[in-house]
């Protein structure tokens, strides 16, 4: 999650070749935003998400590594 002032936001501002390096494997080529996430909060506490049970609901584009590093 790229959280403004956090590791991958003083990653993109200090070091732009690496902070891409590290996201051009996502689909989005970019971490998913707080605002993303509470989007999708706000969607599952909804009337609208009265259906959905029991899901593992992933909303991190497609992130595959929690870190530059990997693993």
């Amino acid at each position: 999650m790229l959280i403004p002032g956090k590791r991958w936001d003083r990653m993109r501002q200090e070091d732009p070749v690496a902070y891409e390096r590290f996201t051009a494997e996502f689909p989005g080529r970019e971490l998913v935003r707080p605002e993303e996430i509470a989007d999708v909060i706000a969607f599952l506490l909804s009337d609208q998400a009265r259906g959905v049970t029991g899901v593992n609901l992933p909303v991190d584009r497609g992130q595959n590594a929690p870190t530059p590093q990997g693993y």
